[in-house]
């Protein structure tokens, strides 16, 4: 029942994402970058934490003691809000390196996500919401700790595979945040759905 769960949710979520990442109901912003940010550049390397997200959130599902569709609630509601934003202000990321000089596998996953959906990082959003709920899950202190390195890791990555600002990943973190506490301020009238 769990796995099911956890296929469904990576469907819901990715049409959700792949849907937005389409809409085109407004121009989408390019935000100015930071000095330091300007000198990043791409590092191929950092595809494979950027992509193992996907395996991070289905370890992470599989790791909770407690409901696991109460989680699943609580993240989709957070993509939600994220599409709405998504929608409403579109950010866009310039790239401003070259596809074609990167393997084929880092060129075939970066033309399958365009460099919108930036603000905020709904990769930084949803690790973030992890390390939030954890402990309220029922995750094992050992197991916290892992995921907080390979989310920390993942974090980074949005960085240096050049998808995103630094202001977006604080911008995950932040709306995370509001998200996270509203949904417990308003928990009890939500009927016990965490």
């Amino acid at each position: 029942m769990k796995i099911k769960s956890i296929i469904f949710c990576g469907l819901l979520w990715g049409t959700i994402y792949f849907g937005t990442n389409n809409i085109k109901l407004f121009t989408a912003h390019e935000l100015p970058l930071f000095s330091f940010e300007k000198s990043i550049t791409m590092h191929e390397y950092w595809m494979i934490p950027y992509v193992s997200w996907v395996f991070y959130i289905v370890a992470f599902c599989l790791s909770i003691k407690n409901d696991t569709k109460k989680f699943i609630r609580l993240a989709t509601g957070l993509v939600v809000v994220h599409a709405l934003i998504f929608i409403f202000y579109p950010v866009e990321f310039p790239r401003n390196y070259d596809l074609n000089s990167l393997c084929a596998v880092n060129k075939f996953l970066l033309n399958c996500d365009n460099p919108q959906n930036c603000l905020p990082s709904l990769h930084v959003s949803l690790i973030f919401l992890t390390l939030l709920s954890a402990q309220l899950l029922g995750i094992s202190k050992k197991m916290r700790y892992f995921f907080i390195i390979w989310g920390m890791i993942i974090m980074i990555s949005v960085i240096f595979v050049k998808q995103h600002y630094i202001i977006d990943v604080m911008a995950g973190i932040i709306v995370t945040t509001i998200y996270f506490y509203l949904f417990f301020l308003f928990k009890d009238r939500l009927r016990g759905s965490f």
